[in-house]
């Protein structure tokens, strides 16, 4: 009878812990989904983490959030954007990760002196040429905003002085700005950007040892920003190059959506 009893006893919690197991994944637990797409001009399948707003609509259009560093900031900055969603902070947004490969050279321009660099061309030919094209087809976006941070907020500030239509915002985030001279002659480095309505905003922590190459960008956004370009820069006291990551991309998207609130 004890026997019998205790074979009852496992068969039961089993059938439980099964049950259990197969609850499926819901809207509220759920940061996004897995795809990917051939580009032909990185020459390599790439991988795609994908976040569809709460109540996504097909006959609506959701303004596009694109993630570097995808692996490491997707879960948490889609489930930010969705909470300030939630607070009527910003519009519903689609939020798309892009994981990376080698995160160096993929984001490298031409760097004398640094084989391998180059690539940053072809990212910004991806991105144009072959990200937005599948993402149009599949989803309803709107307005395009790009975020990156360190290396990857270097990478976008190089697409935001480069290539500005690319993007209708770009937020970077403690970016490094070692290469910046080697790359752009400092006394032109606006020039694609006037007559662009675009948006910008940059933050760096308090604690961040700034050196003489971030200096004098902001320098240069101070006096030689056109006025078609809307920016803001911020020091965040008491945060170090990590902790401003997530604190700059909510202020950021703050910046971008200001007086739309509420606009659901």
């Amino acid at each position: 009878m004890k026997k019998f009893f205790l074979l009852f006893l496992f068969a039961t919690l089993y059938a439980w812990n099964a049950g259990a197991q197969i609850i499926p994944d819901s809207v509220y637990t759920k940061a996004g989904f897995v795809t990917s797409i051939r580009s032909d001009q990185l020459g390599q399948e790439r991988r795609l983490f994908i976040h569809l707003p709460m109540g996504y609509d097909t006959t609506k259009n959701y303004p596009l959030v694109v993630l570097l560093d995808g692996e490491a900031t997707f879960k948490a900055f889609a489930s930010a954007t969705e909470l300030m969603s939630w607070q009527f902070l910003i519009p519903p947004c689609i939020v798309v990760g892009i994981p990376n490969v080698d995160r160096d050279m993929d984001y490298a321009p031409l760097i004398e002196g640094v084989p391998g660099s180059g690539n940053a061309e072809k990212m910004i030919a991806f991105y144009r040429d072959e990200l937005f094209p599948y993402l149009e087809l599949h989803y309803n976006t709107s307005v395009k905003i790009l975020w990156g941070h360190s290396w990857v907020g270097f990478f976008t500030i190089y697409v935001m002085l480069t290539e500005p239509g690319l993007f209708d915002a770009y937020i970077a985030t403690s970016p490094v700005f070692r290469f910046l001279e080697q790359v752009l002659d400092p006394e032109n480095m606006f020039d694609r950007v006037s007559g662009k309505k675009i948006k910008f905003y940059m933050s760096l922590g308090g604690e961040e040892l700034v050196g003489e190459a971030t200096k004098n960008f902001a320098l240069k956004l101070e006096s030689d920003a056109p006025e078609s370009l809307v920016w803001e820069f911020k020091v965040k006291p008491d945060k170090n190059h990590d902790s401003n990551a997530i604190l700059g991309y909510i202020d950021g998207l703050e910046f971008f959506f200001r007086g739309e609130k509420g606009k659901h």
